[in-house]
């Protein structure tokens, strides 16, 4: 455990839950976490990851750690078991001043402030969107756990208003960032050579619908 040796210092913890391929669920989080440990110096930040994704984060900044669990609680029902079970004794054990979660890996417990995101209420507008038994678990979750963050974050204004009318929380305890653009991911050509490379490679017909985003639960 890491001692607070700076009277002002936070110490801020990260955790979300991966199965792969990784999605723009957990792409959010850890990309926000790499920004946002080499912008702020004056804190603290630690993730918490399975020994299998330990290296996921690829970011070296001397204020982020990595803390680990055993890879046998990285499947479905272990990853319920430790958020609901361990990570509060984690969070407790390494001193977190603020627990950040994503969307529907909550601790019912809370020993410290919680922020939660919430990318969307996709649950709430589609029904039937998972199996019967997750339904529940997500909704349990939703209803009765993300209302008692102190904040919750979410990525547009669409899903902001979801958020105030399923789950009841004010406007003034919800967050949007909007995502950003990484570079990495664009080359720097015009559109018309990208889109005739896109639909070449591809295979693409003149006219089509592009879709962003992992079809799941069709």
């Amino acid at each position: 455990p890491r001692s607070n040796t700076v009277e002002d210092e936070m110490h801020i913890a990260f955790f979300f839950f991966f199965t792969p391929p990784i999605t723009g669920a957990e792409l959010v989080p850890i990309q926000f976490l790499q920004e946002l440990s080499s912008l702020d110096k004056d804190n603290h930040y630690s993730i918490f990851l399975s020994q299998e994704h330990r290296d996921i984060i690829g970011h070296d900044a001397p204020n982020l750690n990595v803390i680990t669990y055993d890879d046998i609680w990285s499947n479905s029902i272990g990853s319920i078991l430790w958020h609901q079970l361990l990570l509060p004794l984690a969070v407790r054990r390494y001193n977190i001043d603020v627990l950040y979660t994503v969307q529907n890996r909550i601790p019912v417990i809370k020993n410290c402030p919680q922020i939660v995101s919430v990318l969307d209420l996709a649950d709430c507008r589609v029904e039937r969107k998972y199996d019967a038994l997750r339904n529940i678990y997500r909704t349990l979750l939703f209803k009765t756990v993300v209302p008692r963050a102190d904040r919750v974050v979410t990525i547009s204004e669409s899903s902001g208003r979801d958020i105030e009318e399923f789950l009841h929380i004010p406007e003034e305890r919800i967050d949007v960032i909007h995502l950003g653009v990484g570079d990495e991911y664009f080359a720097d050509v015009t559109k018309q050579v990208a889109r005739q490379y896109v639909a070449t490679r591809l295979h693409l017909p003149n006219r089509y619908i592009l879709y962003v985003g992992a079809i799941e639960h069709p």
